[in-house]
């Protein structure tokens, strides 16, 4: 912190001792307790209109330049800027009047050995095209993708999370004021975000909140992109960095760019290792991501988004390549306007959203989530570039109660009881316990012992779902129940269908439950006749012999 404003008050000194007199030229500072990333430390320019916000225009040239932290100075001054924002710590942004005089600064620049780098400051801009035809549903993703029973499990957790909207601002719509929250404004300087001109910022968000109704999930609204959808890359690298300092867990970035920027990467990798998930739009301009900032990256917990059209293929606009993770339907989506309506808009950029929305729902499922195992966890039902639309239903556990009347066992006897609700993608674990240790008990891994004669009851406890029950006999002799490798083949070939099979953990149908979708020992066959015991000796099935 010392060496930050250290190197503000030189920066800001020096700039003031270039301003002896001269004429027309504006100083404004406005820093505030709060909001201190992209205040305009020192904002110079010598033609400045009073009615205009801007430090520059968007035609003049900038350099971004990150200095280190090793006690040095860099004498920014001598480089003959018109004016220079200080961003978050050592990174500051120089304007000049010409284009040479911006690569003279950058080739002086990359020669002191106090500066980490120097670079053109690019443009990025929303990943947003022309809108298609209408559709009745707000996000027909929010249906199609299955956000209904990801919502529902995460109705049942206590916990709250938030996402961060780095764009054109967000309009305080219905759908979001109350979830709304307000940071920096880096196009106007100030601390009020609502003003999206652009109205890109305001869809984006409420494709986030209709994912996400009635679940407790905030909105932190960040402007980078101008009434026209573009802005610069260091702008958006101190947005994020703002959003790490803000703690906030997810970040969503609905744009792209086409000019190499170091201070984009470093800011997006800056958030992977505070334990931010970074959700990135693939871009619209149907090439390899290869060479699209920040969407390029390919680290674990970069969610780089591609687009799909309603018939969930890959979107003619999107941008693909190795880098990209999912995609997710952005043709067509209806959402917020910044008018208090709503509109149709279609891009990567309104794909985006749908993960950063399912980033959220898992964020407040788990408890929190790291970025990379957030990645992991939506990839189990994710085939990534292959195209396939996420179906987020399938991470949520779904099971029918155990009618197990009594299990039997005897004494010394164990059994390795089902600790993964099905399906696998859910995460979800079963917890046991016995209510008679001296008969029975169950260890961390699921392992029940048989321990003395007597009867015991057994609880299954699962988030989100009813328990499961059974009773524990436990006989001096063993009972002889079969413990086989499990084989999800042999249950789904119907063998059953006609005799009632109750399971310890099942899905909503055998014929829905895929092979490599769960692990097969998960799976225990519990029926009270002998050619249930028989089947299951044939078909390698565990079995467990209850009561009539």
């Amino acid at each position: 912190m010392r060496i930050k404003r250290f190197m503000l008050l030189m920066c800001l000194c020096a700039l003031l001792s270039a301003l002896t007199g001269a004429k027309a030229v504006e100083i404004i500072d406005r820093r505030d307790s709060q909001h201190e990333y992209g205040a305009y430390v020192a904002s110079l320019t010598a033609q400045r209109s009073a009615s205009s916000r801007r430090l520059a225009p968007r035609s003049a040239p900038r350099v971004l330049v990150l200095l280190k932290t090793d006690g040095g100075s860099v004498d920014l001054e001598a480089l003959g800027p018109a004016g220079c924002v200080a961003g978050p710590e050592n990174r500051f942004t120089l304007v000049f009047a010409s284009a040479e005089a911006a690569e003279a600064a950058i080739a002086a620049l990359q020669s002191d050995p106090h500066v980490l780098y120097a670079e053109q400051d690019g443009e990025v801009y929303a990943c947003e095209t022309a809108a298609l035809d209408d559709v009745a549903f707000n996000s027909y993703g929010a249906a199609s993708m299955g956000f209904q029973s990801l919502l529902s499990w995460a109705h049942r957790c206590d916990g709250s999370t938030t996402v961060a909207i780095i764009d054109s601002g967000v309009y305080a719509h219905d759908l979001l004021a109350d979830r709304l929250q307000s940071g920096w404004d880096y196009v106007d300087g100030d601390d009020d975000p609502t003003n999206d001109d652009f109205g890109h910022g305001t869809h984006v968000a409420g494709i986030v909140a209709d994912c996400t109704r009635d679940a407790s999930v905030s909105l932190y609204a960040l402007r980078v992109l101008n009434a026209e959808g573009r802005g610069t890359a260091s702008n958006a690298a101190n947005a994020i960095l703002e959003a790490v300092d803000r703690r906030i867990p997810i970040i969503n970035l609905s744009f792209a760019g086409t000019t190499a920027s170091a201070a984009l990467d470093d800011a997006v990798l800056n958030a992977l290792e505070s334990g931010c998930t970074v959700v990135v739009a693939a871009g619209n301009n149907a090439m390899d991501t290869s060479g699209v900032w920040p969407a390029h990256l390919t680290e674990a917990g970069v969610i780089v988004v591609g687009a799909a059209d309603a018939r969930g293929q890959r979107a003619s606009y999107s941008n693909f390549g190795d880098s990209v993770d999912f995609y997710a339907y952005g043709s067509s989506v209806k959402s917020c306007s910044n008018t208090g309506g709503y509109i149709n808009k279609s891009g990567t950029s309104q794909a985006t959203p749908h993960i950063a929305a399912a980033c959220a729902l898992l964020n407040i499922i788990r408890g929190g989530v790291s970025p990379a195992e957030a990645e992991a966890t939506l990839k189990r039902v994710l085939a990534g570039p292959s195209g396939e639309i996420p179906m987020l239903d399938q991470l949520v556990p779904q099971r029918i109660s155990c009618r197990v009347a009594a299990l039997k066992m005897g004494v010394g006897e164990t059994l390795a009881l089902p600790v993964q609700a099905l399906p696998q993608t859910s995460g979800a674990r079963v917890v046991w316990s016995s209510s008679d240790a001296s008969v029975a008990y169950v260890d961390d891994s699921g392992a029940l012992t048989a321990a003395g004669p007597g009867t015991a009851m057994l609880t299954g406890q699962c988030d989100n779902f009813d328990d499961l029950t059974a009773t524990i006999i436990v006989t001096e002799t063993p009972a002889g129940a079969l413990r086989l490798p499990t084989s999800l083949a042999a249950l789904e070939s119907g063998a059953f269908a006609e005799t009632p099979v109750p399971y310890l953990i099942v899905g909503e149908g055998l014929s829905q439950i895929a092979e490599d979708a769960v692990d097969p020992r998960t799976v225990v066959l519990c029926a009270p006749d002998s050619f249930a015991a028989d089947f299951a000796e044939a078909n390698g099935l565990q079995y467990i012999a209850t009561e009539q």
